[in-house]
């Protein structure tokens, strides 16, 4: 009886502590229960060039890379909210390549391609050929190959680190990715493939202040316009903040009430632009009341406010 005694307040012991801890995880961070969400990346956009592999070639990931895109067009994106990868790339030689594959991953991460805050890539992509329907969402092939391609070694792998990454300050991928021995180590920055191999371009990006007068009054606002070449999703960041589309026209600041500098800036891919916005408080009114109220100045309302003259 006193064994049994002691295995049931042992029990309670370790529930108590486990409920103690969740409970203490919970206050300290209310997200403590939800599984953990992407961030938004420095770097997004189209992505095109040329990755090469030993077994199966050339992989193209934009129609633009061969001018075929009126016959094939197909790309792969990276979005600027999460990092997610979209779309397809192509190789001769196994067909479609799908960079967002959405189950039956053979190992963590549960996810396709993404490219993470600290500029890394992770995740998988999939041939479609490694399908029995070559659809890139069927069972796999019976001969053993099921076209999983991992874009970077997690701790469950072993052998040797690995993975892609992507230069923030010019959106250059490099590094490998493995596809099994069919497809062998994907290399992002063949040194054949020069300028070309996989990158996100650089897009042009311009913030125009409508009208373009840059500086206002308190209490008054502007407008604001972007375009970006090629076509962008963009992040603003200094006076305005949040995700933004490729291209605005005429978006109110709102009323601006204090005086200071006002920064606009976008983060478009590996593109940016920025302009200020100053705002002034407006010049005093000089109110002839042979008083010198507040605001007034012997430079801005000398009747009023008249400099005495020591007499000697």
């Amino acid at each position: 009886m006193k064994i049994f005694f002691i295995y049931q307040l042992r029990n309670i012991l370790t529930v108590a502590v486990v409920g103690a801890v969740v409970f203490a995880g919970y206050i300290t961070d209310p997200n403590f229960f939800e599984t953990p969400k992407a961030e938004a990346v420095s770097v997004s956009g189209p992505v095109s060039g040329w990755a090469w592999s030993e077994t199966i070639g050339w992989v193209s990931f934009s129609c633009t890379n061969d001018s075929s895109c009126g016959t094939s067009n197909y790309g792969v994106s990276v979005s600027a909210a999460t990092g997610d990868f979209s779309g397809y790339a192509w190789s001769e030689n196994i067909g479609w390549i799908n960079l967002a594959p959405l189950s039956g991953y053979p190992s963590v991460p549960n996810h396709g391609a993404r490219l993470e805050a600290d500029d890394t890539v992770t995740g998988w992509a999939r041939a479609c050929a490694g399908t029995v329907n070559g659809d890139c969402t069927g069972a796999s092939r019976t001969d053993g190959w099921n076209g999983w391609i991992k874009l970077s070694k997690d701790t469950s792998d072993s052998g040797a680190s690995y993975g892609v990454t992507v230069a923030p300050a010019t959106g250059v991928f490099s590094s490998y990715a493995w596809g099994s021995d069919v497809v062998g180590w994907i290399d992002f920055a063949p040194i054949s493939a020069g300028a070309n191999g996989v990158h996100l371009p650089i897009p042009t990006v311009t913030v125009l202040i409508v009208p373009a007068a840059t500086t206002i009054q308190t209490g008054t606002g502007t407008t604001l316009s972007w375009t970006t070449t090629p076509p962008t999703a963009c992040i603003a960041s200094g006076s305005w903040s949040g995700a933004k589309a490729s291209s605005g026209t005429n978006v109110p600041t709102g009323n601006l009430s204090l005086a200071g500098t006002y920064s606009y800036r976008l983060d478009c891919g590996v593109g940016f632009d920025s302009k200020n916005v100053v705002v002034e408080d407006p010049a005093p009114v000089c109110v002839i009341n042979s008083v010198c109220d507040a605001g007034e100045t012997v430079l801005n309302c000398p009747t009023d406010c008249r400099a005495k003259v020591k007499q000697f």
